[in-house]
């Protein structure tokens, strides 16, 4: 009998230890994956600092200057059609 007890929990002892191998195997593709993601992102993330790099700070933006100041007058008087 006690040779049929250790040999059951031997049994449950390898079923436990390939679930987690297969656990860890998972957990391992999942990070890679996720290395590879962030490292694309990165790559990403550079090259718009160096876009950002190179633009003139000082330069105006369009959406600055939107939208474009009024007068007060009317169409009609600002295009001198009165």
């Amino acid at each position: 009998m006690p040779n049929v007890v250790l040999s059951r929990t031997l049994r449950q002892l390898s079923d436990l230890a390939r679930h987690a191998c297969s656990l860890f195997q998972e957990l391992e593709n999942d990070i890679i994956t996720t290395n590879q993601r962030v490292w694309v992102l990165q790559n990403k993330i550079g090259q718009i600092q160096q876009t950002a790099g190179g633009l003139d700070p000082k330069r105006r933006q369009c959406a600055e200057a939107w939208p474009p100041q009024t007068t007060g007058r009317g169409v009609e008087e600002e295009l001198g059609t009165l």
